[in-house]
């Protein structure tokens, strides 16, 4: 008896582990590359506390962005901090909305900041986003470590639902151009 549960038990979590796989999209891979990434908009607020406690925060602004006749077709969380140093209720983040034109004036607690045209090592990922920190991250670094590139500043990652209802993230690290090391250039597929 005690044999049977414990293979129920253990088929029930290889099963769900398995569907989670692919329902997050755990399978898919991630297409790594060096771009100069266009200038970008933002509006957006701070959130202080856990990374993967923000999604009520872009609800919020998403909500704001319609009720104001703008479009937000694509949402961004900037990561200050590295979460494997800071206390998790201590990680600082900006979240929003990427925008086509300054918003003025903003409601409390809102700003906005445009970035210019930089080089990022760009990460693409067309899984769920809540999987990034496992899938995209370690195979980014890897790629930055290898090309033994520089970060300038923290990472944004930029999400965005596709017409057939599937997530996209672009994963943006940046890096310092003219201290990069001449390794040879290419566009990877991990």
């Amino acid at each position: 008896m005690v044999k049977w549960i414990f293979f129920t038990s253990f088929s029930a979590l290889v099963a769900i582990a398995i569907y989670l796989f692919f329902y997050l999209g755990g399978y898919k891979p991630v297409q790594i590359e060096e771009v100069l990434y266009p200038q970008i908009q933002l509006i957006y607020s701070i959130h202080n506390g856990p990374y993967h406690k923000i999604d009520p925060g872009l609800k919020e602004i998403e909500a704001w962005a319609q009720r104001n006749d703008l479009s937000c077709q694509r949402t961004f969380g900037e990561f200050l901090d590295d979460p494997a140093k800071v206390d998790e209720g201590r990680l600082r983040s900006h979240i929003g909305c990427l925008v086509d034109k300054e918003v003025s004036p903003l409601p409390d607690g809102y700003k906005y900041r445009k970035i210019s045209s930089q080089w990022v090592v760009k990460a693409q990922f067309q899984g769920a986003p809540s999987i990034g920190p496992l899938k995209v991250y370690p195979k980014a670094k890897q790629y930055i470590a290898e090309k033994r590139l520089k970060s300038s500043q923290p990472p944004i990652e930029i999400y965005q639902t596709l017409a057939d209802g599937t997530f996209q993230t672009e994963y943006l690290f940046p890096f310092d151009k003219e201290t990069e090391n001449p390794v040879m250039r290419e566009s990877s597929t991990y």
